[in-house]
C-alpha cells in the first residue's frame, strides 16, 4: 500500500471517528459527559490524551478534571510525585495562573501550547514551550514542591511532544485538553486536536445553554405557581379574557363576587358582566389609545343586580396572543361609606346653617320689624281715618301700595330663610354667584350696618354662574362675611382707647371675578385683626377656633372647606396678622 493511499485510509478513519465523536458529544447533556466524551474521543483517534482542565470561575487556576491514562503526561507526573509525596493525586488538583503561567498565557490569547518537536508552518500561531516548563507551571514560582518537580520529576519525563489545545466556549477560553507522544506530532495532530476541542467547546455551550433553559424552566414554573396562588388567593376580581372580550380565565373571587359557581363564569363575554356594555367599549378604545385605564362602573350579577366597581384594565400578551387583563374591586363598602360620610356632612352643614340663623336672629328680627313698624303706622293711622269716618279712595290708594310693598318684603325675608334652613337638593344647577352673595346679605346685610361695618360690593359685571346647590354656596358666603364680622370687631376692640381707634372704619369687601375661562373667583376681604401664621394651617380644621368658649364652634370654615371640596373647587386664605384677611372660593364655571 502507498503511502498516499495509507493517508487517505487515514484520513477516511479519522473522518469516521470524528463523525462519531460529534455524535458523542452532543448527545451529552452534562458538562461531565461532554468532558468524558471528549476524553475517550483522543484514544479512539488513536492519540495518547495527557489531561483535561477548566478554568475556574474566578480565573484564578486551571483545575485538571480528566487525567489520562497510564502513559499520559499528568498521570505520569503523578507517578512520579508519589515517590516523593505518597498519596498525592493530580486529578482536582488546580494549577495556579501566576502572571507568567503558560497556561494564564494561553487563555489570554487562545493559542494552543506547543512543546517539543512539532512539524508545522505557522508557528506563531501556537505557544512554543518545553515539557519541562509546563510540568514546572503545576506549581507556583517558589514553591518547595517545584524545586521537587524541577530536580526530580521533569528528569524522568519521557515525552518529546505535547498540545495543550484551548477549548473555547461562549466566546471565551474555558479550559484545555492534552495530547502527548513520545514521538515527534505534527500539524496534522494540532488540526485534529483543534477540530476536537471546537466540538467540545461547542457542546459545553450547547450544554450550558440547555441547563441555563432548564433553569429557566423551573424558574418559570415557579414564578407560574406564584402567579396561579395569587390569582386563586386575590380578593380583587381578576378576568382574562380575549380581544374580543370572550372570558378565559377568572379567580374564585370572581365568581364568588357576581353569584356565579367556580368556573361557570367560562365562555361568558365581559360585555354581559359589565352592567353598561357601552363602559366595556369606551374602556377598550381608552387601553388602545392608552394603555390601561381605571375607571368605576357597575357589574351586573347573575341574579340581575348590580355591583358598584372600581376597574383596572390592561392589554397583555398569553401564550403569543393579546388579551385583556382586568382587576376589579368591589366598591360596596366604600359607597356606603362615603353615603354615610355624605350623609353626616349634609347633617353638619345644615346644624350649621341653623346656627347661623340662630347667630342672625337679631338681625333678621330687625329687618323684619322695619316693614312690620310701617304696615303697624298705616294700619293705625287707616283705623283712625275710620273711626273719623273721613276715610277715602285717594287715601287707600296711596297707603295701601306701601303696606303691600313691605308685606312682600318680610314675605321674602320669610320664604329665604324657609329656603335656606331646607335641607338641599341633590342635584346640582346652575347658580349666579351674584344672586348667593345678596341673598346671604338678605340675611345677614342688617346685622353688619347695625355692627357699623362698611360693605363694598365689587360685583363683575358680566353674569357669573357656577354649578352647585345655591344654600350650601351661601352657607359658605355667610360663614365668610361672619369671620370677617368676628375680625372687625375684635380689630376695634384692640386698638379701644388708643389714637388709631378714631380713624378705624370697620371695611368689608365683597369681589366677584372670572379667573379664567373655566373658573369664577369669590373673595371676601376685611381689614380686620387677621389670622397669626402659626393658626394659617389649622383654620380648616374641624372644631378649631380662637374664639372666647361660647362664642364659636370652629365648624364654620371646616364645613366651608368641604362645601366647597364637594363642587370641584378651592378655598385660599391670604392673611396678615393686624392687617385683615382675604378669602378666595375658586369655583368651576358653568
Amino acid at each position: 500500500m502507498s503511502s498516499v493511499e495509507r493517508e487517505l485510509k487515514q484520513a477516511l478513519f479519522e473522518r469516521n471517528i470524528l463523525g462519531q465523536i460529534s455524535r458523542d458529544l452532543y448527545s451529552a447533556s452534562t458538562q461531565d459527559e461532554v468532558l468524558d466524551a471528549a476524553y475517550r474521543s483522543v484514544e479512539k483517534l488513536g492519540r495518547e490524551v495527557s489531561n483535561i482542565c477548566m478554568f475556574t470561575a474566578d480565573g484564578r487556576y486551571i483545575q485538571l478534571v480528566r487525567v489520562g491514562i497510564e502513559s499520559g503526561l499528568a498521570k505520569n507526573i503523578e507517578k512520579i510525585a508519589r515517590r516523593v509525596i505518597p498519596g498525592i493525586s493530580l486529578l482536582g488538583y488546580k494549577i495556579p495562573l501566576y502572571e507568567e503561567s503558560i497556561y494564564k498565557k494561553m487563555r489570554d490569547t487562545g493559542k494552543p501550547i506547543a512543546t517539543g518537536n512539532i512539524v508545522m508552518q505557522d508557528k506563531d500561531s501556537v505557544i512554543r514551550t518545553t515539557v519541562e516548563r509546563i510540568a514546572m507551571d503545576y506549581t507556583s514560582p517558589g514553591s518547595p514542591l517545584r524545586l521537587l518537580i524541577k530536580t526530580l520529576v521533569v528528569p524522568m519525563l519521557p515525552y518529546k511532544s505535547v498540545i495543550d489545545m484551548p477549548i473555547v466556549a461562549e466566546n471565551r477560553v474555558a479550559g484545555a485538553i492534552a495530547l502527548t507522544s513520545d514521538t515527534d506530532l505534527t500539524e496534522n495532530d494540532l488540526e485534529l486536536l483543534r477540530t476536537l476541542a471546537l466540538m467540545a467547546g461547542s457542546a459545553l455551550e450547547r450544554v450550558r445553554l440547555l441547563e441555563k433553559w432548564e433553569d429557566h424552566l423551573v424558574q418559570l414554573e415557579k414564578s407560574e405557581a406564584k402567579y396561579r396562588s395569587l390569582f386563586e388567593a386575590a380578593k380583587d376580581m381578576i378576568f382574562i379574557a380575549d380581544l374580543s372580550g370572550k372570558l378565559i380565565d377568572d379567580n374564585p373571587s370572581a365568581c364568588h363576587c357576581l353569584g356565579f359557581s367556580p368556573k361557570r363564569l367560562r365562555d361568558q363575554f365581559m360585555q354581559n358582566i359589565y352592567a353598561n356594555e357601552a363602559d366595556w367599549t369606551n374602556m377598550m378604545r381608552a387601553i388602545e389609545a392608552r394603555g390601561s385605564q381605571t375607571i368605576e362602573i357597575s357589574f351586573r350579577r347573575k341574579d340581575g343586580t348590580t355591583l358598584p366597581v372600581e376597574v383596572n384594565g390592561t392589554v397583555s400578551s398569553q401564550a403569543g396572543s393579546k388579551v385583556v387583563q382586568i382587576i376589579a374591586r368591589d366598591l360596596t363598602e366604600k359607597k356606603e361609606a362615603e353615603y354615610e360620610l355624605k350623609k353626616t356632612n349634609a347633617q353638619l352643614i345644615q346644624s350649621a346653617k341653623l346656627a347661623s340663623i340662630g347667630e342672625l336672629a337679631a338681625g333678621v328680627a330687625h329687618e323684619l320689624n322695619q316693614p312690620l313698624t310701617v304696615i303697624k303706622g298705616f294700619a293705625q293711622s287707616l283705623l283712625r281715618k275710620t273711626n273719623q269716618e273721613i276715610l277715602n279712595k285717594e287715601l287707600l290708594q296711596e297707603v295701601l301700595p306701601v303696606v303691600e310693598k313691605n308685606a312682600m318684603r318680610m314675605g321674602e325675608i320669610i320664604d329665604h330663610l324657609r329656603t335656606f334652613s331646607r335641607l338641599p337638593h341633590t342635584k346640582m344647577e346652575a347658580i349666579n354667584i351674584n344672586h348667593v352673595i345678596e341673598n346671604a346679605l338678605l340675611l345677614m346685610g342688617r346685622q353688619l350696618e347695625l355692627y357699623g361695618i362698611m360693605v363694598i360690593k365689587d360685583y363683575s359685571s358680566q353674569g357669573l354662574f357656577c354649578r352647585g346647590h345655591s344654600g350650601q354656596l351661601e352657607q359658605v358666603v355667610l360663614n365668610l362675611l361672619s369671620n370677617a364680622k368676628d375680625s372687625l370687631m375684635e380689630r376695634e376692640a384692640s386698638l379701644k382707647g388708643s389714637e388709631r381707634a378714631r380713624d378705624y372704619k370697620k371695611i368689608l369687601t365683597i369681589k366677584t371675578e372670572a379667573g379664567d375661562n373655566s373658573h369664577v373667583i369669590l373673595s371676601v376681604r376685611d381689614n380686620g385683626i387677621g389670622i397669626a401664621p402659626e393658626n394659617l394651617d389649622k383654620v380648616f380644621d374641624p372644631f378649631f377656633t380662637t374664639k372666647e368658649a361660647g362664642k364659636g364652634t370652629g365648624l364654620g370654615l371646616s364645613v366651608s372647606y368641604n362645601i366647597i371640596e364637594e363642587h370641584k373647587g378651592d378655598i385660599e386664605i391670604i392673611s396678615s396678622q393686624g392687617e385683615g384677611a382675604e378669602v378666595k372660593v375658586i369655583l368651576p364655571a358653568c
